[in-house]
């Protein structure tokens, strides 16, 4: 699976708002009981950022920007075990028998 996104603008009143871009990718394999799995989040970027804002005013003026130091150069590696317990489920097996044997004449 590729996640791509290249991030928002918006406006609150006098703040003007973005979330930036991000990347995300998985993959994933199932052998047997075992599943392993791989996920990569903003490869390859260090210190990506995570918004920055500026206000928007004809008397003050302010930027602010917020770096995440853990979010960029994320991998994961997963193992999961399946492990099956207990005894086994059986569906009963039933049949319906729905003959008719009279025929419905009177005696």
């Amino acid at each position: 699976m590729l996640y791509a996104d290249n991030g928002w603008n918006f406006m609150e009143g006098e703040n003007i708002g973005h979330n930036p871009p991000s990347l995300a990718a998985s993959a994933s394999y199932h052998i047997g009981d075992f599943d392993f799995t791989l996920y990569m989040h903003n490869p390859f970027m260090a210190h990506p950022k995570s918004y920055s804002a500026e206000i928007v005013n004809a008397l003050l003026r302010k930027q602010v920007r917020g770096y995440d130091n853990s979010g960029g150069n994320l991998f994961r590696i997963g193992v999961a075990w399946n492990i099956n317990r207990g005894k086994e489920y059986r569906k009963i097996q039933r049949n319906i028998n729905n003959e008719e044997r009279e025929t419905g004449i009177l005696k």
